[in-house]
C-alpha cells in the first residue's frame, strides 16, 4: 500500500494549485490510481512535502500520469475549448468550433470515444490533430521563449491559422465517423460500446543549418518533410535558403529534396526545399519547379 507517512485519505495538501490538482482527483475517484502511482513510481513511500510539490508544480503532468492508472477525468467543456487528453462530459453529439474556426468542427460523441473533428466534407480524429499542432507551438515557445500554456496556445492558433488548415489538409481522415458521430446530412447515428485508447501523434521537423525547426514528416511524403508555404518563404527571408524560382533544372545540379509544400485545394506540390549535394546550400523553388521533381 502506497504511505504518505498517513493515509492517503487523510492527506490535505496546503498551497493552492496543489489543492486543486488534489481535489480533481478525489472528485473524480482517482486515489486508487493516486495510490497504485506512488507504489510503481516512489516504491509505495513518499513524504508529504514531496507530494504536495508534484501537486503544486507537476499537476497536469501527474493528472495524465494517473490514466495511465486507470483514473479518468471528467471535465465539462464549451466550444473552441481545449478537451485534450482528457475524457469530457458536454451535450454529446453536438458540434462545436475547434478554436473558433468556423469551418473546422469537433464532437465528443459520447463519454468513451475520441472527439472528432469535421473539416472539408472528412472526419479527423481530435487528438491526432491537436497533438501536431502542440509539437509545432512547443517549437514556437523554444525559438521564442514564449511560456507554453493553454492560454498562449490558444492565441498563437488565433494568429497562425494557416498551420491547422495545413495539419487538416495533410492529415489522414477517418475511413469512418466513428461510434457516436453524428451530423444531421448523415442521417444515422453509429452507436458507441467500448472505449478508444488515445495515442499521442508526433511530428518529427526538419532541422535547419542554424538548428531551427520546420515542417514535419508526412504520410503524404513518407521520404522526406512537408512545409507550409509561409516556412519556405521565412526559410528564404532568414537566409537560410536561397530563392531559385522559376530557374530550377533539375538536369543541371546535383541535389537532394529535402521536402515539399502542398495545394491540397488543386492537388499538386506548390514549393520545393532541396540541397545541393556538391556546396550543402539550400534552394526555394516554387510551384512549377516542384512539379518538375517526383518523389
Amino acid at each position: 500500500m502506497a504511505k504518505v507517512y498517513m493515509d492517503l485519505s487523510e492527506f490535505k495538501p496546503w498551497t493552492d494549485n496543489a489543492i486543486d490538482t488534489w481535489d480533481k482527483i478525489v472528485d473524480n475517484d482517482g486515489l486508487d490510481a493516486l495510490e497504485a502511482y506512488i507504489d510503481d513510481i516512489y516504491k509505495g513511500e513518499i513524504g508529504e512535502t514531496d507530494l504536495n510539490d508534484i501537486l503544486r508544480f507537476e499537476g497536469d503532468e501527474l493528472l495524465e500520469d494517473l490514466a495511465n492508472y486507470g483514473f479518468v477525468l471528467e471535465e465539462e467543456i464549451e466550444e473552441s475549448t481545449r478537451i485534450r487528453k482528457q475524457a469530457v462530459t458536454a451535450a454529446y453529439g453536438g458540434w462545436g468550433k475547434f478554436y473558433g474556426l468556423p469551418d473546422v468542427e469537433f464532437t465528443v460523441p459520447n463519454d468513451t470515444d475520441d472527439p472528432t473533428i469535421f473539416y472539408n466534407g472528412k472526419y479527423y480524429n481530435y487528438y491526432d490533430i491537436e497533438d501536431t499542432l502542440w509539437d509545432f507551438f512547443r517549437e514556437y515557445c523554444e525559438e521564442t521563449g514564449v511560456i507554453q500554456d493553454e492560454d498562449m496556445f490558444e492565441q498563437w492558433i488565433a494568429e497562425n491559422t494557416d498551420y491547422v488548415y495545413e495539419v487538416l489538409e495533410n492529415a489522414a481522415p477517418k475511413s469512418k465517423p466513428g461510434r457516436g458521430v453524428y451530423r444531421p446530412e448523415s442521417g444515422k447515428l453509429i452507436g458507441s460500446s467500448r472505449r478508444i485508447r488515445k495515442h499521442a501523434v508526433t511530428a518529427s521537423a526538419w532541422r535547419a543549418p542554424n538548428g531551427k525547426k520546420y515542417g514535419k514528416t508526412s504520410r503524404r511524403f513518407p521520404n522526406g518533410y512537408l512545409f507550409t508555404r509561409k516556412e519556405l518563404r521565412q526559410m528564404v527571408q532568414d537566409g537560410i535558403a536561397e530563392d531559385m524560382a522559376g530557374t530550377f533544372d533539375p538536369s543541371a545540379m546535383d541535389y537532394d529534396v529535402i521536402g515539399f509544400s502542398w495545394n491540397d485545394t488543386n492537388g499538386h506540390k506548390s514549393g520545393i526545399l532541396i540541397q545541393d549535394r556538391s556546396t550543402g546550400k539550400l534552394y526555394v523553388g516554387n510551384t512549377g519547379d516542384a512539379q518538375l521533381v517526383r518523389w
